[in-house]
């Protein structure tokens, strides 16, 4: 038996918002957007955001990891976007940046 992940899916208040945060993050395109409130966007992994009444008001369970190859670039276009850089680490030669997205759902940048 193979079990592989399908798609993440974000519980969030503004669905179109996050979507399309996510959807300039990652460079593509909300592929579809529905009137109940949720959206999709195609990328290597799905992501579905779908709509919520409650906020992200504790600190998550599951983020996303986001590798880039310019830490420092990348870093600056999120907050551009609207993320809010929470706190910089290194692990060994690794480096990383936490950052929430525009409801709060945290996620790393992390340098190839």
């Amino acid at each position: 038996m193979t079990t592989n992940i399908g798609a993440v899916t974000f519980s969030c208040q503004d669905p179109h918002k996050v979507a399309e945060f996510w959807a300039h993050a990652l460079g593509c395109h909300v592929a579809a957007s529905a009137d109940s409130g949720s959206a999709a966007i195609l990328a290597a992994i799905p992501l579905y955001f779908r709509r919520s009444t409650s906020e992200t008001t504790v600190e998550n369970n599951i983020h996303l990891d986001v590798t880039t190859d310019d830490l420092d670039a990348d870093a600056t276009r999120l907050r551009d976007l609207g993320a809010t850089e929470v706190h910089r680490d290194q692990w060994h030669s690794t480096e990383s940046i936490t950052f929430l997205d525009v409801e709060g759902n945290q996620f790393d940048l992390i340098a190839e």
